[in-house]
């Protein structure tokens, strides 16, 4: 699995850092990667939306 790197202020830190405290999640990572994969949905839905409204818009007919 490809490793990428970040930087995060001490209080975004600090938070992901309880959540794995808590057990919320088990790593950091997995906090990260959940993050990741929930923006990676809300993106695909938003450019299907906005692919969808243009095809609406171009065809004349109304949301």
């Amino acid at each position: 699995m490809p490793r990428i790197s970040l930087r995060l202020t001490r209080e975004q830190y600090e938070v992901l850092k309880e959540l794995v405290e808590k057990g919320v999640y088990s790593s950091m990572s997995d906090v990260l990667r959940e993050a990741v994969v929930k923006l990676l949905k809300e993106q695909r839905v938003l450019i299907a939306w906005k692919s969808s409204s243009s095809r609406l818009r171009a065809t004349g007919s109304e949301l």
